[in-house]
């Protein structure tokens, strides 16, 4: 079969032009801005980066057409690998996905991906030129296809370092720019926590306490202690500047200038050593009602159950706050071991002041 000569002239000049060693090489390194592109969307659009499993592809297979110029399935295979390996990289360094996806939606995300990184990475022949390359590439093997830039054992072994050497290169420079912005984002957290914190904190000398009521003094004093910024009204406000220090300071406080004996239970729930026992003992002696109930649990513990529940029994019929009734029907009901295992833990539970009226006592 006969071709016109210019015709067999472009189609020749369009076969020697292939070029696969080339489109190894260029894809390699066409592997660094796909990746940081990835990164970049992930950074700033978190939802839209499994969209890069398509995208990626697509763009892998353009680089592969411009570069190779080729019409053999090498040129697809290519494209296909070097997806594989940015997809891979991709998932390791963990910019694939952010939050919850179904897994059928990220599977047909790859599979387009793969797709069109085979279909765009080879050129497609001109319908006036099928007849020709028909003819010297289909029926009998072109020459071009034995030239050492476009074998398959050359193509894809410098595909398969070039780009994973790439890829390597990008995640460490990203690990590295994320560990930076990290840094800088848990820098700005802790200086806002700080400004937040110093908001909230209060001058906790005496001079500075006497204006504030006893009840708010309790709460600010349980605040300090559990780092929650609880409010009188039953509020809670979120964070607070953790320093049981600065809550044991307001607790002396009110023992000592306002006498107040709930103040100094709280001081023996929250202290160690001799210390616990000496404050426990002076809020029994200026009779505080949770301090008589854990002074009878204490005995109770002790191997005195059956005195301990009589003594709880009289003393449900007297108490007023509704935590102190609570605690009691719970040992009567369930027995002195759900508090005697953790009698020793320091603590600063609500209920101590939830109920707790200072005129009361």
């Amino acid at each position: 079969m006969n071709l016109e000569p210019s015709m067999a002239k472009r189609v020749h000049t369009q076969l020697n032009n292939q070029h696969a060693l080339k489109a190894a090489l260029y894809t390699s390194m066409w592997c660094i801005p796909i990746l940081l592109l990835w990164y970049g969307t992930f950074a700033v659009l978190p939802k839209a980066s499994p969209l890069m499993l398509f995208v990626s592809g697509a763009l892998l297979g353009v680089a592969v057409r411009y570069h190779g110029k080729g019409f053999m399935r090498r040129f697809a295979v290519l494209a296909l690998l070097a997806h594989i390996i940015v997809v891979g990289v991709a998932i390791n360094i963990g910019i694939v996905l952010s939050g919850t996806i179904w897994g059928i939606i990220l599977l047909a995300l790859y599979v387009s991906g793969a797709w069109a990184a085979a279909f765009f990475a080879r050129r497609s022949v001109p319908l006036t030129d099928n007849r020709a390359f028909y003819l010297l590439s289909e029926q009998q093997p072109h020459a071009s296809r034995q030239q050492l830039k476009n074998r398959s054992y050359v193509a894809f072994p410098v595909l398969l370092l070039g780009a994973s050497f790439c890829c390597a290169a990008t995640a460490l420079a990203i690990h590295v720019v994320h560990g930076a912005r990290l840094q800088q984002q848990w820098a700005q957290d802790y200086q806002l926590q700080l400004t937040q914190h110093r908001e909230k904190s209060i001058d906790v000398t005496p001079q500075a306490l006497q204006g504030l009521s006893t009840e708010q003094a309790f709460y600010y004093a349980y605040s300090y202690y559990t780092g929650r910024d609880m409010r009188p009204q039953g509020q809670m406000r979120g964070a607070y500047p953790h320093s049981p220090f600065k809550a044991q300071t307001i607790l002396r406080y009110l023992l000592r200038y306002r006498q107040q004996p709930r103040a100094a239970f709280i001081l023996a729930r929250t202290s160690e050593g001799a210390k616990r026992g000496e404050y426990l003992q002076q809020a029994v002696s200026l009779g505080d009602n949770y301090a008589k109930f854990y002074s009878v649990v204490d005995y109770g513990c002790g191997g005195h159950e059956t005195r301990a529940k009589e003594l709880l029994t009289a003393m449900a019929l007297l108490t007023q706050e509704g935590a102190i009734g609570a605690d009691i029907d719970t040992v009567l009901h369930y027995g002195f071991d759900v508090m005697c295992a953790d009698f020793d833990n320091t603590e600063f539970q609500l209920r101590f002041i939830r109920d707790y009226r200072p005129d009361s006592d």
